[in-house]
């Protein structure tokens, strides 16, 4: 039967003390641990994260389980070390999520979520700690104060989560606010144990109440001290690991400085010499064969300044003897160096003597290549030479102003136009002498502030001017101002030119251009006039032209009709006569259309369109209608033009027709190819025919001119002459090459794009 009666037990105020104690330790080594595995890299963090979460762990657990030894009971108590070990292992695995978790970027939902697990798992160690313990009693726990031991818990994990993962972001802080961290989270963590054994009471069986209390103080302070070894040596550990990372880190500074030293004295651009006190020099930079050609080992142990020119070997003695005098401080000097080759180079030397360094102990030579400076120098010096020399020598007259706006230089050309002397005019402002005309004082007194104000760097003006002899000058000043690197006016140069005679070629040309507006208003007219004269031509020719072809119709009809009805009597010598005589009434209707065609180019409007050349070759080609056993030829990639395809079409059918008419052969060939000439393309119609002679290619192109017979091949003349009014017309040109029995070529030039 179960006695009614409860128990509580006490504790042992110098076990608890140690309890606590314990959980400072403990959480001390645990922010060590947490600093280390933070740091650490690769697969040591693994490591660092199973041997922390022992330690840790078993220093919760060792708090914990210390603290219930403390709570001494009226009756025997012995433990269940099966369950013990659980409640050892729940420790470990809340320390490992716990060292997880601070080592990873924490938000606060991370770090809410970690402090419930954690707490949970530190509530469940004691508990089942609790469990372990072997009386004649039964436990008897107070809901609400277990389910506040459990609020605790978690509240001291999210403190220790907070502490250790702030602890992390400030390695570099000091022992001091550490080891507050760790009373705070010590104190914390035995806060939750004792908060928690208050929730529990003892109801005892029947008979068992005994007045022996049994002490568990040994077992305590074992544990304590086994802990505390435990603790101890993961304490030492972390600090020789950290001791060993920071040596590392060194060493690996170090190595980096050197790698960085070497990397820029190899790069340098500076050699570097160090100098012992004998003179003898003692290190090299690798810099030097890059610069001068020589290597390191070439100037070891050798005599300082050995590469001197004999002509500067006093000077540069004369530096290292300052520098051996001044010790710490910079001497400069500049002298000549011999390059491998026997170039001369020179170089500015910096000598700094840190003979009482004993890292160094020597003089310190740099050595900078000032060839390119001393080079732009001297080229800065003649190109002074010779804007002095343009200055004087120039057709405009200069005058340069200081900032002040008087005078610094006034050259010989402004002496000729204004006829003061620079010594007259030197240092004065232009308001001092009689210079500017009254009218335009207003406006120079405005270019003036605008250059020296900075609102405005360049300007040019036009104003009259006085000379010496009170004579009036028109000049056009272009002024421009000369600002330093803060944007503030150091000097303004002015360009003068005389505009005098400008001014009045400018009264006669107002006065010309009256004239000009009559003269074009006579053209006007004259142009109409002529736009009625040349469609009076076109219908006077469209007249002459009804007229004069309707009796040669008549005639070439008249002539077939007799020899129709004279067929059986007329002879093979009149026949040829009526065909002669049509022939030349043919010849005669040919040579009034050509006039017609002729009298037409470049007055009849013609609209313009996109014009394909391969597409309008193949369709004169088409309607020239060649022997089959001809053959044309047109290159590929012909271009397409803006232009008036009618006067192009015009242009090749009589060059194709042309070279097919006077062709000797049957089988003839024709080339047809152009290229790309800038604003133009150039077109060239090539024949294999007999060719035309040196002689006679000038006449090809005149009106009614031919090379052979008209009896022996029919053609009126006009031809070329039409295709070369219609080229230059359009603004092209055309030729001709071409040598006796080796074909013709003819060229044209034909606009890419008409206007």
């Amino acid at each position: 039967m179960v006695n009614p009666d409860t128990i509580t037990g006490t504790h042992n105020l110098n076990l608890v003390i140690l309890s606590i104690g314990i959980a400072i330790v403990a959480s001390y080594t645990a922010l060590d641990l947490v600093a280390q595995v933070k740091t650490t890299s690769g697969w040591r963090i693994a490591l660092w994260l199973i041997g922390g979460s022992l330690a840790m762990g078993i220093g919760i657990w060792s708090m914990h389980f210390i603290g219930i030894l403390a709570y001494r009971l009226p009756v025997p108590v012995s433990y269940n070390f099966p369950i013990v070990g659980v409640s050892m292992l729940l420790a470990v695995f809340a320390s490992g999520g716990a060292l997880f978790l601070v080592i990873q970027e924490l938000s606060w939902l991370k770090l809410a979520t970690g402090s419930v697990l954690m707490g949970l798992s530190i509530a469940a160690m004691h508990y089942t700690g609790m469990q372990a313990m072997r009386l004649a009693a039964t436990p008897l726990y107070s809901l609400k104060n277990v389910t506040f031991s459990i609020a605790v818990a978690i509240g001291v994990s999210f403190t220790a989560l907070w502490l250790a993962y702030h602890q992390t972001k400030t390695i570099a802080q000091g022992t001091i606010r550490k080891l507050a961290s760790a009373v705070v989270m010590g104190i914390a963590i035995a806060g939750m144990h004792y908060t928690a054994m208050t929730s529990v009471k003892f109801q005892l069986y029947e008979s068992t109440l005994s007045a022996t209390q049994l002490d568990n103080s040994m077992l305590a302070v074992s544990v304590g001290v086994a802990t505390l070894i435990l603790l101890a040596l993961a304490f030492i550990s972390a600090a020789i690991a950290q001791r060993i990372a920071a040596e590392n880190a060194r060493t690996e500074i170090l190595r980096q400085s050197e790698a960085r030293f070497r990397a820029l004295e190899q790069n340098s651009c500076d050699v570097i010499q160090v100098v012992n006190a004998a003179g003898f020099i003692t290190y090299t930079s690798c810099s030097m064969q890059r610069i001068l050609g020589y290597t390191p080992q070439d100037c070891h142990e050798k005599q300082a300044f050995t590469l001197v020119y004999q002509e500067d070997l006093a000077q540069a003695k004369k530096l290292l003897q300052e520098a051996l005098s001044h010790p710490a401080a910079n001497m400069v000097a500049e002298f000549r160096l011999q390059h491998v080759s026997g170039e001369p180079r020179d170089f500015e030397a910096i000598a700094c003597n840190l003979l009482a360094e004993p890292s160094v102990n020597g003089v310190v030579i740099t050595y900078r290549d000032i060839s390119k400076r001393k080079q732009t120098e001297a080229d800065l010096w003649n190109a002074l030479q010779r804007l002095t020399f343009h200055v004087e020598n120039s057709p405009l007259a200069v005058i340069e102003w200081n900032r002040d706006f008087r005078v610094a230089r006034w050259s010989r050309e402004a002496e000729t136009l204004f006829g003061w002397q620079a010594a007259e005019v030197l240092g004065k402002l232009p308001s001092e002498w009689n210079f500017v005309f009254p009218e335009d004082r207003a406006t120079v007194s405005q270019v003036i502030d605008q250059l020296i104000d900075g609102s405005q760097q360049r300007n040019v003006a036009l104003n009259r001017n006085y000379t010496k002899d009170d004579k009036v000058v028109y000049c056009e000043w272009y002024n421009s101002g000369l600002l330093d690197e803060a944007g503030n006016l150091v000097s303004v140069l002015s360009l003068i030119l005389d505009v005098t005679q400008q001014k009045q070629t400018e009264a006669e040309l107002v006065h010309r251009a009256a004239e000009l507006v009559r003269l074009t208003t006579m053209l006007a007219q004259t142009n109409y006039d002529l736009q009625k004269r040349n469609q009076e031509l076109d219908e006077f020719s469209y007249v002459v032209s009804h007229d004069l072809k309707a009796p040669l119709r008549a005639i070439a009809n008249l002539s077939e009709w007799i020899e129709e009805d004279l067929e059986e009597s007329l002879t093979e010598e009149t026949r040829q006569q009526m065909n002669l005589l049509r022939g030349r009434v043919y010849r005669m209707e040919a040579l009034i259309n050509g006039l017609l065609q002729y009298s037409r180019v470049g007055r009849v409007e013609t609209p313009m369109t996109s014009v394909s050349v391969a597409t309008l070759l193949a369709e004169v080609i088409d309607s020239l209608d060649p022997p089959a056993t001809f053959t044309i030829k047109v290159s590929p990639n012909m271009p397409t033009l803006w232009t008036y395809r009618l006067l192009l079409e015009q242009v090749f059918s009589n060059l194709i027709s042309n070279a097919i008419k006077h062709h000797p052969r049957l089988d003839g060939t024709i080339h047809i190819s152009s290229i790309d000439v800038g604003d133009f393309y150039q077109f060239t119609v090539a024949d294999d025919g007999d060719g035309i002679a040196p002689e006679y290619q000038a006449k090809v192109f005149g009106i009614f001119q031919t090379l052979s017979a008209r009896d022996q091949k029919e053609n009126t003349g006009i031809g070329l002459s039409i295709v070369k009014k219609i080229v230059e017309s359009q603004g092209g040109s055309i030729w001709l090459e071409s040598q006796a029995g080796q074909g013709a070529a003819f060229y044209f030039t034909w606009l890419k794009t008409q206007n």
